[in-house]
Formats: structure tokens, C-alpha cells, sequence
């Protein structure tokens, strides 16, 4: 078993609205998934242009600045993204 930090959609929205008032993220805030699996986030900083690297995501988490935040524990793989299907849009 595995604990994997995860974030509500709603939880990262309001976290980059804070931390960026002027930008306009509700397209990409559509586009993402329900849940945002920490260990995703470069991934999904990649496809989406989310600011910060997972490593920096970590460490706000740490000093409880970070998105609302939630444990699963996890007793299989975790959901991987496919990288070759990753697209600028």
C-alpha cells in the first residue's frame, strides 16, 4: 500500500486564482481532471501550463500553502499519463 497526495479540482483552482488574481484559468481549470494526483503534476504543468514544478508543489504542501490537499492510500499502480498523447493547445 502506498499514500499518494491528490487535490481536488476546485482546491487547485482556488490556489492558482490566490497565487495569480490576474490570469484567466478557468479554460484550463475545465479541461483538467477531477482529481490531480501530486505525482502528475509535471505532467499536467506540461500539458495545462500550470506554474511550479511538483518539487515546489511539495514544498508549499509542507508549509500548509499548498492547494487543499488529501491522502489516498493507494493498493495498486497509480494512473500514469500517456506523454505521447500530451498536446500543446
Amino acid at each position: 500500500m502506498t499514500l499518494a497526495i491528490h487535490y481536488p479540482r476546485q482546491a487547485v483552482e482556488k490556489f492558482l486564482e490566490d497565487r495569480f488574481p490576474d490570469t484567466d484559468w478557468s479554460t484550463i481549470i475545465n479541461d483538467m481532471p477531477k482529481i490531480i494526483w501530486r505525482h502528475r503534476w509535471n505532467d499536467l504543468s506540461e500539458k495545462y501550463g500550470l506554474p511550479y514544478r511538483k518539487g515546489h508543489i511539495q514544498n508549499l504542501d509542507s508549509n500548509g500553502t499548498g492547494p487543499s490537499s488529501f491522502v489516498a492510500k493507494v493498493t495498486a499502480n497509480l494512473p500514469t499519463i500517456n506523454k505521447s498523447k500530451l498536446s500543446a493547445k
